[in-house]
């Protein structure tokens, strides 16, 4: 019964694995790649072959990720799962953000067994966050010139408060005008 239940169980796995929109890679013990989904060839534009020609196949020459090392090291120390932001390029050139979540798996008696990425494409919501940015740059140079022209005004005011002051003669509207 136990043995249909984990046949069952990989079943699952794999199917999740395989049509899942998400990009999928497993590697080896030795970090080497060892799988990808279809997700992956649907995001990127690549297929198997294609990534190990091109990048090759160690799962420190397929990242993108400028500061990977740290965050495999971290991941392995630590024996959890880590999540980082990459910037690729689409097999068609076109610019593409992922979230990946780095997940090592140990075996039974504490080894590397294996290490599973999983990307999601980003792209759409850094679009956005880079329009948000870029709006609240443009309303803080808005507030800027607000603050300055309001600025200006007051001290014109001001000077023109002063200039009155010295044609009036009378104490107590003079003392208003400078309060």
């Amino acid at each position: 019964m136990e043995g249909t239940f984990e046949l069952n169980k990989i079943h699952l796995l794999s199917l999740v694995a395989s049509e899942t929109d998400n990009a999928v890679l497993i590697f080896d013990k030795d970090l080497n790649l060892e799988y990808i989904n279809a997700g992956f060839t649907k995001m990127t534009g690549y297929n198997f072959d294609d990534i190990i020609r091109l990048r090759g196949r160690s799962l420190f020459e397929i990242t993108y990720n400028d500061k990977f090392m740290q965050i495999f090291d971290d991941a392995i120390v630590e024996r959890t799962s880590k999540v980082y932001e990459s910037n690729i390029k689409h097999k068609n050139g076109n610019e593409l953000w992922t979230s990946s979540t780095l997940t090592p798996v140990f075996d039974e008696q504490g080894d590397l067994k294996n290490v599973v990425v999983i990307d999601t494409d980003i792209t759409d919501r850094k679009h956005i966050e880079r329009q948000l940015n870029e709006s609240l740059e443009e309303r803080g140079l808005l507030l800027k010139e607000i603050h300055h022209r309001v600025k200006n005004n007051l001290q014109i005011i001001i000077s023109l408060f002063n200039l009155q002051s010295s044609y009036i003669s009378d104490p107590g509207a003079l003392k208003a005008l400078k309060d």
